[in-house]
C-alpha cells in the first residue's frame, strides 16, 4: 500500500512540474530586433533602420518601434527628408512564425534643403504588413506598405 502511495504521489508531483515547465517555456520571438527597409512609391524612395521592443501578451505581441528613414521625392525638383519616427503597435501569432504587424505613432519631418534652412514639421507614422520571424530564430524577413516607408521590403535580426 505504502508503495501505491508513494508511486501516486510522486506521479502527480512530476506529472505537475512537467506541465508548469512547459507552460513556462514557451516558443517566443527574441524580444529585441534590428531592422533594414528599403521602400518605394512612383516617384518616391526611401531607406531606413529601426530597433523594435517586442513584448508577449496572451495572443500578441505588444510592440515600440524607434526608426530613422531617409526618403526622397522626385517630381519637378528633388526633395530630400530625414524622418525620425516613435511608433506602437501589435504583432499577431504569439508562437508561429507568420505575423501580421500593425503600427502607428508620430514622426519628425525634415526637409533637407540646399540652402540650409531646413523646415520641420511632425506627422503621422504608420505601417501595415507582413512579418516572417521563426520563435528563438534570429533572422526577420518584413514586407508592407506604410509612411515614411512607402511600400517596403526590409530585412533584421533579433538579439
Amino acid at each position: 500500500m505504502r508503495l501505491l502511495f508513494i508511486f501516486v504521489f510522486m506521479s502527480s508531483v512530476t506529472f505537475g512540474q512537467s506541465n508548469k515547465t512547459e507552460s513556462n517555456n514557451k516558443m517566443l520571438l527574441i524580444k529585441n530586433n534590428i531592422n533594414f527597409n528599403a521602400g518605394f512609391l512612383l516617384i518616391a524612395y526611401d531607406l531606413g533602420l529601426s530597433y523594435q521592443r517586442l513584448k508577449p501578451h496572451k495572443k500578441l505581441y505588444s510592440v515600440w518601434t524607434f526608426g530613422i528613414d531617409y526618403y526622397r521625392i522626385e517630381g519637378w525638383g528633388t526633395s530630400k527628408y530625414i524622418s525620425p519616427s516613435i511608433k506602437y503597435g501589435i504583432l499577431t501569432g504569439l508562437e508561429t512564425e507568420n505575423h501580421f504587424e500593425i503600427n502607428a505613432g508620430i514622426s519628425l519631418i525634415s526637409e533637407m534643403r540646399g540652402n540650409g534652412k531646413n523646415s520641420n514639421n511632425i506627422g503621422l507614422a504608420v505601417n501595415l504588413g507582413y512579418r516572417y520571424q521563426a520563435p528563438r530564430a534570429g533572422g526577420i524577413f518584413r514586407f508592407g506598405i506604410g509612411f515614411p516607408e512607402l511600400v517596403y521590403l526590409g530585412f533584421g535580426f533579433s538579439f
